[in-house]
């Protein structure tokens, strides 16, 4: 009897390994291929693609990671919206030291800051995507305290000035760009013509007084960084050219200039 059972015990466990084995069937005896997932060709593929095939992000459309490596980045004819912030000095270069000689530490200077919006376009001139015009008219607005007195004169008499300055103008820049093929920075040399249309110190109207110039420029030197499709980011630094008052502004002292670092950011719409 205890063979029996050993035997019958034998014959299950053999009998419910086989029937394991055995591959799955259908009611009409067709056999079941049961393939995970990540087997199945259309999921390698999948896999292949993702590794080897990236979107171009400025024609729209797919191509290998090789040519991504290699992709030119183009200077397109552009439109969008910039805006900049920036910090200036304005100052005298000289001032009269014969008769200036007890006062000489009375040199006159603004520190302050601009903010400026407007309309910026890009025009391509070279036929390698290497060159292109950068223009804008920009309106913007700049307060500027006093941190360094000077003399002015009033009937006859030098007074001591010491009133915040706060101008608008009207901002023209002219910039030639260049960069490599493949680059996403170029780099800006140009000028701008600035058009003042309010200019205060303190409550007196500089313009209505002719004390300011009617027109000013400025050499710029600057860098781009083409973000993304649409956004591009700047940095420049302006170095004006001419005289900002006229030769009555202040009294021995004279050739008051700006310089300034503005950082700006540009919303490209093509």
């Amino acid at each position: 009897m205890k063979h029996l059972c050993c035997c019958l015990f034998l014959f299950l466990t053999v009998f419910s390994f086989a029937e394991d084995s055995l591959p799955e069937r259908t009611l009409e005896g067709y056999r079941i291929i049961r393939i995970r997932p990540e087997e199945t060709k259309a999921y390698k593929d999948s896999v292949y693609h993702a590794q080897h095939y990236v979107m171009d992000s400025v024609t729209h459309t797919e191509i290998t990671v090789e040519e991504a490596k290699m992709r030119v980045v183009p200077l397109d004819w552009n439109l969008g919206l910039g805006i900049t912030l920036g910090y200036m000095d304005l100052a005298s270069a000289d001032y009269e030291i014969q008769d200036y000689r007890e006062r000489s530490d009375t040199t006159g200077k603004f520190n302050g800051i601009s903010f400026s919006v407007g309309i910026v376009a890009q025009i391509p001139i070279g036929v390698y995507n290497d060159v292109a015009l950068r223009l804008g008219v920009l309106y913007e607005y700049s307060f500027s305290k006093n941190s360094e007195s000077f003399l002015r004169r009033e009937k006859d008499e030098l007074v001591e000035e010491r009133r915040d300055l706060e101008q608008t103008r009207l901002a023209i820049p002219m910039l030639l760009a260049f960069k490599g093929a493949r680059w996403n920075v170029m780099f800006d040399v140009g000028a701008q013509v600035n058009i003042p249309l309010t200019a205060s110190l303190g409550s007196e109207n500089l313009i209505k007084k002719n004390l300011r110039s009617s027109v000013d420029y400025d050499l710029i030197f600057g860098m781009c960084v083409i973000l993304a499709d649409h956004f591009n980011l700047d940095l420049r630094w302006n170095v004006q050219m001419s005289e900002s008052f006229n030769k009555d502004f202040a009294a021995h002292v004279y050739n008051f200039h700006s310089v300034g670092i503005v950082l700006g950011v540009s919303y490209l719409l093509f």
